[in-house]
């Protein structure tokens, strides 16, 4: 499977966010429909992931995985960059948190409510030129939208503009896949400053074409 794919997959599904009203850990169970003939969902999901733990803390994020290749993905606010580390390699990879894959075609909130662990959520539709994303939120999870008005990697500071909450579920489609994330469990907790660190003596290298 491409390194892009991944990278793409990660960043859509799992770069979920942070928020001044809420600190702590989400469950998201994930599951996959892949397009690709040669690629099966099972495939996918055994190396992403069919479980990710998603930590917040003010303007930084962390996605732990219980895939057998991608295992974290952590944004740095302060150099608005998103690192992943693979199994296969000890190099962390880094994608600029300002590319913006392609332009917006259009976003409309619909007319129709779901419930994700029996909260009643709002639903947001964007479509962009290579894919369609529908998040599903409730205002009770509010979000700093400021603090990540630079982070358009993944369409992410315009769904912070227009929502200010943090998706429950998200489901993204594309010509290769569909990705579904929904949140399993909420925990609010205190969470140390030093979990939002890069490990250090890792080499660093920045990700071809983002």
């Amino acid at each position: 499977m491409k390194f892009r794919l991944i990278i793409g997959l990660l960043a859509v599904s799992f770069s979920t966010v942070c928020a001044q009203d809420f600190e702590g850990k989400i469950t998201y169970k994930v599951t996959y429909e892949s397009k690709m003939p040669n690629v099966s969902n099972e495939q996918i999901g055994m190396l992403m992931g069919s479980t990710q733990d998603y930590y917040i803390k003010n303007n930084h994020y962390k996605t732990l995985s219980n895939g057998q290749y991608f295992q974290w993905q952590l944004y740095d606010a302060s150099q608005n960059r998103l690192y992943s580390k693979m199994t296969v390699s000890d190099t962390l990879y880094w994608v600029d948190g300002s590319f913006e894959e392609g332009p917006l075609v259009s976003f409309k909130f619909l007319d129709k409510k779901e419930e994700v662990l029996g909260i009643e959520c709002d639903v947001l539709e964007v479509i962009s030129e290579s894919d369609k994303t529908t998040y599903y939120f409730n205002s009770k999870y509010s979000i700093d939208a400021k603090s990540f008005e630079s982070h358009k990697f993944g369409g992410w500071s315009f769904y912070v503009e227009k929502t200010k909450s943090l998706p429950l579920k998200t489901i993204v489609e594309n010509a290769e896949y569909n990705v579904i994330s929904i949140a399993s469990r909420i925990e609010r907790m205190e969470l140390e400053d030093a979990f939002f660190i890069l490990p250090e003596g890792l080499p660093l290298k920045r990700q071809l074409g983002f």
